[in-house]
């Protein structure tokens, strides 16, 4: 019996060390030039339990305040609110030999008022090019990328030869990147998934691109009849996603989680427009190289898409190079790298 549980015991330790990936990797130090641009601020000051208990009391006056949660870990245990933000920290801490630190993440995609906040908080989005003190961690969709993104992509995209896809843009998604002007049909063209899809209705051998989904909050219970009357609603499969050379990226309110990283995975081609956002990956997909880019107002996409029908060789060459990027940088095992990257960050900087 004895025998039998040290065998276990063996085991389970080998599976979690095959978990690991090499920190000192230079393949990843792409995580660790992010990963320093983010803390810079916090080089002279350090990060101390005042600044974090003042984040804390400033809750109220914060946007998306309440999805706030402070967590310790201590001995590689994690302490304090329940959530998937908690259960992020205790499977990096499975894998890798975490320090203890005292920590705030915000379990929603953004926070608007940054310049309130006195302490780092990780976050899954920040504003491009903003001094404020939100560091890039990708907690939100995390268990949905490990679980089923990343092998419904892989799973579908063997079977999808680039010879076989349709040469169009396709898209599907949500209303939200407005909060109510999708209540008011003047400026359904003007919004840039809206235009998107006001696009493929005059160009549909071109494109195809509708809504699939609606929030109560994006348009109003009134409205929604005359909405999916102009904008029919189709729901789609992996497969049929994937059977197109052009998926189009597009923010939200903020930036699309995960939707950049599986388009990338795919195998097809992404287009992505210029943004106001980033997450913790993009700085090192590169365009022309991993993607193809397009203005923010999407103003330039029939000659970009134009160019792509006429350099099928160089598109098909794009999309294998986003594919193996993600396959190499953006896979689970490495979501969790990068967090351990920002975990031991931020217990130097710790007082």
């Amino acid at each position: 019996m004895i025998k039998q549980f040290l065998c276990f015991l063996i085991l389970l330790c080998s599976l979690s060390a095959s978990e690991q990936l090499d920190i000192n990797n230079p393949k990843w130090f792409w995580m660790d030039a992010q990963i320093e641009k983010d803390f810079r601020i916090f080089k002279g000051s350090g990060i101390t339990k005042e600044m974090l208990d003042k984040t804390m009391e400033k809750v109220p006056e914060i946007s998306f305040g309440d999805d706030l949660v402070r967590l310790q870990i201590v001995n590689r245990k994690v302490v304090g609110r329940e959530g998937y933000a908690k259960e992020l920290l205790k499977k990096i801490c499975e894998i890798y030999p975490v320090p203890d630190v005292d920590v705030i993440i915000h379990e929603q995609d953004i926070i608007w008022n940054h310049w309130l906040l006195p302490s780092p908080v990780l976050s899954t989005c920040k504003v491009k090019g903003s001094t404020e003190k939100m560091i890039h961690f990708p907690v939100q969709i995390w268990k949905e990328w490990e679980n089923n993104f990343t092998k419904n992509v892989e799973r579908v995209s063997e079977n999808s030869l680039w010879e076989s896809k349709t040469a169009k843009i396709f898209w599907r998604g949500s209303p939200n990147d407005a909060d109510d002007h999708y209540n008011n049909r003047e400026e359904w063209g003007k919004l840039r998934r809206g235009k998107l899809c006001c696009l493929s209705k005059q160009y549909p051998d071109l494109i195809d691109a509708t809504f699939s989904s609606v929030h109560s909050w994006l348009v109003r219970e009134d409205r929604r009849e005359e909405f999916f009357q102009f904008f029919p609603q189709k729901q789609v499969s992996w497969e049929e996603y994937i059977q197109h050379k052009y998926l189009i990226e597009m923010d939200g309110c903020v930036a699309g989680t995960p939707g950049f990283a599986w388009k990338l995975l795919s195998n097809s081609a992404v287009f992505k427009h210029d943004s106001n956002f980033t997450v913790w990956f993009h700085r090192a997909v590169v365009p022309w190289v991993h993607y193809i880019p397009l203005e923010n107002d999407l103003s330039d996409i029939f000659h970009v898409l134009n160019w792509a029908k006429s350099h099928d060789a160089r598109v098909k060459q794009i999309a294998e190079n986003g594919r193996v990027f993600a396959k190499e940088n953006l896979m689970p095992e490495h979501l969790y790298l990068y967090c351990y990257k920002v975990l031991l960050k931020y217990a130097s900087l710790q007082k």
